[in-house]
């Protein structure tokens, strides 16, 4: 009896073996799985809207001005990934309703920006229409966001000071644009969203090297620029 005792305790002992490294198994693969949850929560994850001043017509993608902003986020630990980036060269504000919110029908970004108008504006757009646009874009936008209010504005920039328009003779575009630039704060004030005013900064853009070559689009260089008005008021939202 003793003898069959001694004979079975190495198969005992090789099941309990067994068990504990199944055991340990799918402990070490919850624990992974919940870190893996943990590192999806702590991502912040991004859409910007607009124009070709947002896709980063003729600079590569790591210059554009979303991208520059996300890298200057993730040197500071803080992890923003962008979803996509559905913005189209020459597009209006009309065309971001049409054909760029529909993406918010399967991604949920935790907050957007919205930098449009200037193609609106270039095409003289009546004031009064671009408002109604403008108005009915945000609209959309805020019913389609899980939080109506992460949203940062941006202004347009004064590109009638830029040097590939200096031939270009329109005296009523400064205008046009200041008032474009109006409506656009104030809905950021009824609205009670963040306002990136990159208007001013925009007007010290005079050398070649914040363009690329056809002086209308910025370069990296230029978009820094940018980037460092925008920076802020998008820190200021993810903090509120």
């Amino acid at each position: 009896m003793q003898k069959n005792k001694i004979q079975t305790l190495p198969i005992i002992l090789i099941i309990l073996v067994i068990v504990l490294i199944i055991s340990g198994f799918f402990v070490f693969k919850n624990y992974n799985k919940k870190e893996r949850n943990q590192v999806n929560d702590a991502h912040i994850s991004y859409i910007p809207f607009g124009d070709s001043f947002t896709i980063g017509l003729g600079v590569p993608e790591s210059h554009r001005l979303p991208n520059l902003m996300v890298e200057h986020f993730a040197k500071e630990g803080i992890n923003i990934g962008i979803l996509e980036n559905p913005a189209v060269s020459g597009y209006t504000v009309d065309d971001v309703i049409q054909f760029e919110l529909p993406v918010l029908e399967t991604l949920k970004p935790d907050f957007v920006t919205v930098f449009i108008g200037t193609n609106d504006s270039f095409s003289r757009t009546d004031v009064k229409l671009f408002e109604s646009d403008y108005k009915k874009l945000l609209d959309k936008l805020q019913k389609l966001l899980v939080n109506p209010k992460k949203i940062v504005l941006i202004t347009i920039p004064d590109y009638s000071q830029f040097p590939g328009l200096k031939q270009y003779k329109n005296n009523n575009l400064p205008h046009l644009i200041s008032s474009y630039n109006e409506i656009i704060k104030q809905e950021s004030i009824k609205r009670d969203l963040f306002l990136a005013d990159i208007y001013p900064v925009s007007q010290t853009m005079t050398e070649e090297k914040d363009f690329i070559s056809d002086g209308i689009h910025p370069s990296k260089a230029g978009y820094m620029k940018w980037e460092k008005v925008i920076y802020p008021k998008v820190k200021k939202l993810l903090l509120n």
